[in-house]
């Protein structure tokens, strides 16, 4: 046989080993795959805790595991940032208690914000979802037997009330009358 063709044999035999040695990792992919929150119809000054199931592909090879930050925001003002670790091709739960305002939000949470982690798509970060929190209800004080700081009594509760309905904020209404003392806290 000639050298040439010995060589030849020789890198056909060795070119499966040298590519065993190389193993290809393809880069992660990670997203939002559902917000959740721990109640779905909270009022103005509850705390309800958001909680984003983020998900791992575990790029080419199903394994590779992160540890990334996910953000949290409500109509755009920042709540908090929680950091996790997720397994390759699996999901992991990140959790950030909110303090609750009265309206409708839109709550938005972003997965590796900084983008400090390479992926294989870089524009699936982040999700969205909107939640209705009630108002708290208005204890509305009504004194129109006084004189109204001297001048003449003025009947104001439809105008409040009114109002007060018209954005569908729930109240209840104490009738005092200008010789008695305001409600005690137990009323309240």
């Amino acid at each position: 046989m000639s050298r040439k063709l010995t060589a030849l044999l020789l890198a056909i035999l060795m070119l499966p080993f040298s590519a065993m040695n190389v193993v290809a990792v393809g880069e992660p992919d990670l997203w939002i795959n559902e917000i959740s929150f721990s109640d779905d119809s909270p009022t103005g000054g509850d705390t309800v805790t958001i909680i984003a199931e983020v998900a791992n592909d575990g790029g080419d090879s199903g394994v590779v595991s992160v540890t990334t930050n996910v953000t949290f925001y409500w109509d755009n003002n920042y709540i908090g940032t929680d950091m996790i670790t997720i397994p390759g091709d699996n999901t992991a739960d990140a959790e950030m208690d909110w303090e609750t305002v009265g309206g409708t939000h839109t709550i938005k949470v972003i997965v590796d914000e900084e983008n400090a982690i390479e992926e294989s798509d870089e524009d699936n970060n982040e999700e969205e979802e909107d939640i209705n929190v009630n108002y708290p209800p208005i204890l509305f004080v009504d004194d129109d037997d006084s004189e109204n700081n001297g001048g003449f009594s003025l009947e104001t509760d439809p105008y409040y009330t009114n109002s007060l309905e018209n954005i569908s904020i729930g109240y209840d209404t104490i009738r005092v009358g200008s010789s008695e003392d305001g409600p005690d806290i137990d009323t309240l």
